[in-house]
């Protein structure tokens, strides 16, 4: 195919294309197969995996240019094709929690197959499937990615399929008008030429995007892990200490006061002991569950490690600070694990410390007159709470007054 290109002219036939082509989707198979192997619980990639794959078979038979009966390589190379413009919508919607629709692809491929099939004698009808057999799995990706704009490599693949369906379209125009006569064929061999490159190139540029989508996740995750325990889902300790710091730098430029309630559960070794090691997890997340569902919005609650939590209440005083610590108390002692038809009780020893400019000097002392009450609150015989021995009275803004637990 020779095809005008400036001042001088470059010949450009359909083989060097699919030629192009071949090599387009061994190269993005086997990165989305390196993904898929790394990152096995992304399903995404295993489906972007096939895509491609689909695509480089559907290269590989179209290279033969021969039409030889209904199943020509033509009529199978387009419906491979047309598979794995499919099998990047099934990637998308699994990639965003949803279900992949296996029944709406395998459907419109086969549909697909038999019209190229009943079709196969006129070339206005099959480009025409060929050309909806792209285009709408694309268009199906379009809500997908408006809804995920705010995501990097969003953008960029809804730009590229836009640039792709628009290339599709005008080379079935061009197809139209060539039939006509209202296009030579040097000008319809530029206009294929041209959007032939431009869904080449628009399918590296979405898969690039998708590959962002997959790092930002990726980076999303490792964050997840940093800051959030594996088991009861809580922020840890690096979440908790940056939220202290936060509290303290407002307290700084506010004046206000916030509360620190440092928690143990009970006996929790003995629970261990008595009914085994995952009972005692069932009383991490039994109790992780129940205090959540039941403090203020804005308030922090977080697993130090082992069975000692923490809650970081802002804007609070001391009266509201004892009031839901002697709450937490009481729900705990009112809510026993029921582990396998056995109940086990849990009760909580808390110590409370509440910050106020000019007492401490650090987060690190208010942590230890925190501490300090705990322990107080263990030698008095533990399911209670306590307050530092020589607690300061700080008058807590009207703010602090509101509603101290939610669904008292």
């Amino acid at each position: 195919m020779s095809v005008p290109w400036g001042p001088a002219r470059v010949v450009m036939d359909l083989f060097t294309l699919y030629t192009v082509i071949l090599f387009k989707g061994l190269a993005l198979s086997v990165l989305w197969c390196a993904i898929w192997r790394l990152y096995s619980r992304h399903e995404a990639a295993r489906h972007w995996m096939l895509a491609n794959l689909a695509a480089l078979a559907g290269g590989l038979v179209m290279v033969l240019e021969t039409r030889a009966g209904p199943l020509s390589p033509a009529i199978l190379g387009n419906t491979l094709v047309i598979l794995g413009f499919f099998l990047n919508w099934t990637g998308l919607c699994r990639f965003f929690g949803r279900r992949a629709p296996w029944n709406a692809t395998l459907i419109s491929t086969l549909l697909a197959l038999c019209v190229l099939i009943a079709f196969d004698d006129s070339r206005l009808m099959r480009n025409l499937v060929y050309a909806l057999g792209q285009s709408v799995p694309l268009v199906l990706c379009l809500p997908l990615l408006v809804g995920a704009r705010r995501h990097t490599g969003a953008p960029l693949a809804l730009v590229s399929m836009l640039a792709v369906i628009a290339a599709i379209a005008v080379r079935y125009g061009g197809l139209v008008m060539h039939y006509a006569g209202e296009l030579s064929d040097e000008s319809y061999n530029a206009v294929l030429f041209v959007t032939l490159l431009t869904t080449i190139f628009g399918g590296f540029i979405w898969n690039f995007g998708f590959v962002l989508l997959v790092i930002e996740r990726l980076h999303s995750e490792a964050h997840s892990l940093a800051v959030v325990d594996e088991l009861t889902g809580l922020p840890n300790r690096r979440m908790f200490t940056a939220r202290m710091e936060a509290e303290q730098e407002l307290s700084a430029r506010e004046g206000r006061g916030f509360a620190l309630l440092l928690i143990d559960i009970d006996r929790f070794k003995t629970i261990n002991d008595e009914y085994g090691h995952a009972a005692g997890d069932a009383c991490l997340t039994h109790f992780s569950a129940l205090v959540s569902g039941r403090l203020r919005q804005g308030d922090l609650l977080a697993r130090l490690g082992g069975d000692e939590f923490c809650v970081l209440l802002s804007d609070t005083g001391i009266e509201p600070a004892a009031a839901i610590a002697g709450d937490l108390v009481e729900l705990m002692g009112r809510n026993p694990l029921f582990y396998y038809g056995t109940t086990i009780p849990v009760t909580l020893s808390i110590g409370l410390a509440v910050w106020q400019p000019g007492h401490h000097a650090s987060i690190a002392a208010m942590i230890e007159e925190a501490d300090n009450a705990l322990y107080l609150a263990k030698r008095r015989g533990r399911n209670r709470y306590a307050l530092p021995e020589a607690a300061p009275r700080f008058v807590a803004p009207p703010s602090a007054l509101r509603t101290v637990l939610r669904d008292r």
